[in-house]
């Protein structure tokens, strides 16, 4: 007769059965996707926010946004994917509204590479607030995708899935969002 070892090894539920006991009443359940994915969640929207404080508002707006929703979750995409669409509309529409505020602010970073040259300091802080001034301007969509696959490097697949859209749709928003991006940033090139 085999003697069984007994394991102290936790079963981590998946998002889909967490969902299900968030949606049976469980609250506890949305705490573990929360803490599961606020980094992520904290990260996209801070590649599009641009600021600290407001990144951690919006990515926070994003989960109150979840909370609401998910009683009426679908299960149609992954629950990350669909976490994912919610924090993008939430950072564009944040970035469109506080546009000329988050322009300016690209003067306190210091992220662009430099050399002891100030005038070329200058002139990469000036191609910074081009590019993001630019990007506002794209279609919505387009702003999506191109986002995704520059500041998140996803690949076609997963910006479809995340977008509920065709991978050849997105690799058309990519492009187009590109060749307008190349026309509004000729100067710099």
């Amino acid at each position: 007769m085999k003697d069984t070892i007994p394991t102290n090894k936790k079963i981590t539920p998946t998002d889909l059965e967490l969902i299900e006991a968030f949606q049976q009443g469980n609250e506890r359940a949305f705490n573990d996707l929360v803490r599961r994915y606020q980094k992520q969640i904290f990260h996209i929207v801070l590649k599009m926010v641009r600021h600290y404080e407001e990144a951690q508002d919006v990515a926070q707006e994003v989960f109150v946004r979840a909370y609401k929703a998910l009683p009426k979750f679908k299960k149609q995409s992954s629950f990350f994917s669909w976490l994912y669409r919610i924090a993008l509309n939430l950072s564009i529409n944040y970035a469109q509204r506080n546009k000329k505020h988050l322009l300016s602010s690209l003067d306190d970073y210091h992220y662009l590479s430099t050399d002891d040259s100030t005038t070329q300091f200058s002139e990469s802080k000036e191609l910074a607030k081009a590019i993001h001034k630019a990007v506002l301007k794209l279609p919505r969509r387009q702003q999506s995708v191109f986002a995704m696959r520059q500041y998140e490097h996803l690949p076609y697949k997963q910006i479809a899935e995340i977008l509920e859209i065709s991978i050849g749709a997105a690799k058309s928003n990519y492009f187009q969002a590109i060749q307008k991006l190349q026309k509004e940033l000729r100067e710099f090139v």
